[in-house]
């Protein structure tokens, strides 16, 4: 009996080193990525929020407090009106791309994960031909993009052009009493925005889709 205690004594010690040594792995094995996060995620972000109140010109700083976020934000401008009409510009900006290009690029996700979820034959291979484009560099989407966009020679603008052309579209000119054509893209103001959520879809065959297709099997 005494034996027995003993024995049952010395399990839950066993069971807690183990689990303890599980423990040390697990950090071991996830140190390199919270390395890169301290380094280049969170340490980037305090000390951007540091230097916010500061006057900083990459040589020295001097502590001005919340004078940054005044003439920002409310502080009365010399064109008219208040803050930095700069920053409310690119809030507004922010703010439209979020709305359309979230939502598009999680219903696309979904819709792609669905879609590969089929037990059909060469599924493998499709999965893998839609994940490609998540992992292309981000420099060569780009250029890719901007050829694909470009107002007059671009693939996009080409194919407008064709379609313009057929009877539908002429007919429809006729009845607006103008001619349509394709769209600047990057080049205008207006299109460049709506450009830039067409360029995020294409990599809704990457990581979210991933999860999705994870979930749903």
């Amino acid at each position: 009996m005494t034996v027995q205690m003993s024995m049952s004594k010395s399990q839950p010690a066993k069971k807690l080193r183990r689990h303890r040594r599980w423990d040390r792995h697990g950090y071991l094995f996830i140190a390199p990525w919270l390395i890169g996060f301290l380094l280049f995620t969170a340490g980037p972000m305090i000390a951007s929020i540091i230097l916010s109140f500061t006057d900083y010109d990459l040589s020295r700083g001097a502590w001005v407090g919340g004078e940054n976020y005044r003439q920002l934000l409310w502080a009365p401008h010399p064109g008219g009106g208040h803050g930095d009409p700069l920053f409310y510009k690119s809030l507004w900006n922010t703010f439209y791309y979020t709305v359309f290009a979230v939502p598009l690029g999680l219903t696309g996700s979904l819709l792609l994960a669905m879609l590969l979820n089929q037990k059909l034959r060469g599924m493998a291979f499709f999965r893998t031909a839609y994940y490609l484009p998540s992992i292309v560099p981000t420099v060569d989407s780009a250029l890719l993009w901007m050829w694909i966009l470009q107002p007059d020679k671009g693939l996009l603008n080409q194919f407008l052009m064709w379609l313009f052309n057929t009877p539908p579209f002429e007919w429809l000119e006729s009845l607006l009493g103008y001619q349509i054509t394709p769209p600047r893209w990057l080049q205008s103001s207006t299109w460049s925005k709506p450009g830039l959520i067409l360029m995020s879809l294409w990599a809704v065959g990457g990581s979210r889709m991933l999860i999705f297709l994870a979930g749903l099997q």
